[in-house]
């Protein structure tokens, strides 16, 4: 599949073309490299609500969604490209989601 920058967890979805092999990776093993706090203090999320869904293939995020409460565009800018930055241990040619909130 080609992901391109910037896509969503939609978009790579669509990427992926129908019937491809999937290779589940556990939620406890994806939520690892974003529980991780330090990732966001760059961000200075506060206060902020934020909640990530996030698409991840060959142990990269290749689809980001960020939404924050109160909205906030630069902090959920600042999370994507803090995202983009993390590998996962799993290396899988499948999509996995992954969902986080902090």
């Amino acid at each position: 599949p080609q992901f391109t920058d910037g896509m969503s967890v939609a978009d790579a979805i669509k990427a992926v073309p129908q019937g491809s092999e999937r290779a589940n990776i556990d939620q406890e093993t994806l939520s690892m490299p974003i529980q991780d706090t330090a990732i966001y203090e760059p961000c200075k999320p506060g206060p902020a609500k934020v909640k990530l869904k996030i698409g991840v293939w060959d142990g990269k995020a290749v689809g980001i969604d960020v939404t924050s409460t109160p909205k906030n565009d630069k902090l959920n800018a600042c999370v994507k490209d803090q995202i983009k930055k993390l590998t996962w241990k799993a290396h899988v040619k499948s999509l996995n989601i992954v969902e986080y909130s902090f």
